[in-house]
This record gives structure tokens, sequence and C-alpha cells, in this order.
């Protein structure tokens, strides 16, 4: 008998959301210490970005 994984959108957005942190985490390693933070400002505009791009994949994956 084998497991069967159910998406959810729960599942499915924390799964999103786990990939997109060890992107940024890959990011924040490997940065020049000279490198600025980002404004608040940046850090919307970065999400917004990422959320516009990821969304359809996360959720033609939820469809399948």
């Amino acid at each position: 008998m084998t497991d069967q994984v159910i998406l959810t959108r729960r599942n499915t957005l924390l799964g999103a959301t786990a990939l997109a942190a060890l992107g940024v985490a890959s990011i924040v390693r490997t940065a020049p210490a000279h490198a600025q933070p980002a404004s608040p400002a940046e850090t919307r505009a970065i999400a917004k970005e990422a959320y516009i791009y990821g969304f359809p994949l996360v959720d033609n994956y939820r469809i399948q």
C-alpha cells in the first residue's frame, strides 16, 4: 500500500514558503560583507515580485 500525499492550499503555501526561505538563506550567506541591508520598501517589492512569479507555478502543482 502506498502513502498518498494530499496537497492542500496550506501545505502548498508552506512548501513554497520553505523553498523561498531556503533561497533567501543561500543569498544571505553569499552576500558580500559590505552589502547594505534592504529597506522595508525594497523587501516588500522583492516579496511581491516573488509572489507574482511563484504563485502560478505553485497553483499549477496544486491543480495537478
